[in-house]
């Protein structure tokens, strides 16, 4: 400011103050307007980076009168801003890492309306729009690469062996095969086909023996089978199929011996005991008790006519329940003499047991 244009407001002397210049002598009114309006201009200079830069403005302060602040634009118009306090925090900048992020951070509302920060295990949630790009893109975990280049294979594709590797063709090739053949095992023919284990099936089961070349006299109790020496059980096949049971029904004993018309016994077993001889006792054990099944007494057998060549004795008024020897279908039987009488060389006898199968 020139020497001229300062200012000088006098001395204090108990009176009126007298607005003197720098001699000591009083200033002209217009010299004091001039001199005011130099001030005014000088206050509305602001200081930018150390140079003094014209603006217009207002000043601003807190409620309480502190923190003032000129509301101004500068020379370029632009409105100048000073922020005390607040703002957007720290700015960061791509690939910085922070454990504990002290900045604005992206937030979005989860279940409960809880606000979450996005993170790798809290993604944005997204929906996809539009059609996926043409190429490899998955939805999911979806893994189509390491299905065959042709799973589905050709409508000409063979059969294959079951259990084998085949296109898809091939294998509903061999399982609609399978099931016509299935459906052609399981339909019944005529005749005497079943399905599964049925019952109901009778049979008459017929065995026979020609006793030994000789007339040796029989007594009560004495064997009678195709052997004095070598003898053997009389075994039937009562059931339909190993381990199946059945039920005896009834029994004969036939012989072509028409001279002599004895009364027998058959003691049946479910397993091939020991073997008595022709004309030896067949003695009953205890040891065999585990093994019985049932005896059955024929009356004296009986020749129908004066011509017949045969003699029978029938019986019908009995159950036994025949339970065949593990994995086969037969039961075993002892044939013995309850009458004395001498037999004629070579004689036929023929037992047969009518039988209920399961």
């Amino acid at each position: 400011m020139a020497e001229q244009d300062r200012i000088h407001l006098g001395q204090r002397t108990g009176q009126a103050v007298a607005p003197l210049d720098a001699d000591g002598e009083r200033v002209r009114l217009e010299d004091l307007v001039t001199a005011t309006e130099s001030l005014v201009q000088l206050l509305q200079v602001l200081v930018v980076d150390g140079q003094p830069v014209p603006v217009r403005g207002l000043t601003v302060a807190g409620s309480d009168g502190t923190n003032a602040q000129l509301l101004a634009t500068d020379a370029t118009g632009n409105l100048q801003v000073d922020v005390l306090t607040g703002g957007g925090g720290t700015q960061y900048t791509e690939a910085d890492t922070d454990a504990t992020i002290t900045g604005m951070a992206i937030l979005w509302e989860d279940a409960a309306d809880t606000l979450t920060p996005v993170n790798t295990t809290k993604p944005l949630p997204m929906v996809q729009t539009g059609a996926l790009p043409a190429g490899t893109n998955n939805i999911g975990d979806v893994d189509v690469l390491t299905v065959p280049a042709d799973p589905f294979g050709a409508n000409a594709d063979a059969a294959v062996a079951a259990g084998a590797a085949g296109s898809i063709q091939a294998k509903l090739r061999r399982a609609t095969q399978g099931l016509e053949d299935l459906k052609s095992l399981i339909v019944l023919a005529a005749g005497e086909a079943h399905v599964g284990a049925v019952g109901g099936h009778t049979n008459l089961v017929l065995v026979e023996k020609t006793r030994p070349a000789d007339a040796a006299a029989y007594i009560v109790y004495d064997t009678i089978n195709e052997s004095a020496s070598a003898g053997t059980l009389w075994t039937f096949s009562v059931a339909r199929a190993n381990d199946k049971t059945a039920i005896v029904l009834c029994a004969v004993v036939l012989s072509d011996d028409v001279t002599n018309l004895p009364q027998l016994e058959l003691i049946l077993y479910k397993t091939d005991i020991t073997a008595v001889n022709d004309n030896a006792e067949a003695t009953s054990l205890y040891a065999n008790v585990a093994n019985y099944l049932g005896t059955v007494t024929f009356p004296a057998m009986v020749k129908p006519t004066t011509n017949s060549t045969l003699a029978v004795a029938y019986k019908d008024d009995f159950r036994i329940l025949a339970i065949p020897k593990t994995g086969t279908q037969n039961i075993y039987g002892v044939l013995r003499t309850l009458t004395a009488f001498t037999p004629a060389s070579g004689k036929k006898y023929t037992v047969g047991l009518g039988v209920s199968q399961d």
